[in-house]
């Protein structure tokens, strides 16, 4: 527990659930801020889920992992994203993750047991709100990659997905552009099919490759590629 939290820890829970600054105080005092360096483990895949994490600061990454050491991409967590909900689920704490989550920078969190959690969804309907739109968000985002795997080839995936990190950005530009490996991760795709993709959208002059970043200069060529 902190006993004397932080503003920045008070702050993030205050953004993360959606709550004021009293709420926020209340749940830091109770909150343990943790720390992590690239590739440790924050979560283990089979671990007992016990605890809710909001990332203050950093990027961790849920993966998944075949039987022949295959890795795929399931979520990405960053400044704000809440992880380890499976402690919030009817099977109360001591239910078993799902899959692993490893840090990829150095990050920070703050971890929540699951009682204090569910004490507070119950007594603030802002905190059950914020987490209930967080993970619905969550879902929608899972089922479209679904339905993309089924309907989309490998090339129009890669497109798509283009397309979403231009549109979530400025001036249609993806800043940082994208480390090719872990985008390849994440569509369950190699990093030699994203790269050779990328280069052909650049030579249509689709693409446009910026100091800052990968520029979309023609946005509707690039939505009729998806398909």
């Amino acid at each position: 527990m902190i006993r004397n939290p932080d503003t920045e820890t008070v702050q993030a829970i205050a953004r993360g659930f959606d709550c004021d600054d009293a709420v926020a105080q209340s749940l830091a005092r109770q909150a343990q801020r943790v720390s992590f360096e690239p590739r440790d483990i924050v979560l283990a895949s089979g671990e007992r889920a016990e605890h809710l994490f909001l990332m203050i600061r950093g990027h961790a990454r849920m993966l998944a992992i075949s039987i022949d050491g295959r890795m795929a991409v399931i979520e990405e967590f960053r400044d704000g994203d809440l992880f380890g909900e499976g402690a919030l689920t009817d099977e109360g704490p001591g239910a078993e993750t799902g899959d692993e989550v490893v840090a990829v920078s150095h990050s920070t969190a703050c971890s929540l047991e699951s009682h204090v959690m569910v004490a507070a969804m119950s007594a603030h309907a802002s905190v059950a709100m914020a987490i209930s739109r967080r993970l619905l968000k969550r879902l929608m985002t899972q089922n479209r990659r679904m339905a993309e795997v089924s309907t989309l080839s490998t090339v129009g995936r890669i497109n798509a997905e283009l397309l979403r990190l231009a549109r979530g950005g400025v001036n249609l530009t993806i800043s940082p552009p994208p480390v090719l490996t872990q985008f390849a991760l994440s569509l369950q795709t190699t990093r030699e099919t994203v790269s050779r993709a990328i280069s052909k959208l650049e030579k249509k002059g689709i693409l446009k490759r910026e100091e800052n970043g990968l520029r979309i200069v023609a946005e509707h060529r690039l939505e009729e590629l998806i398909f």
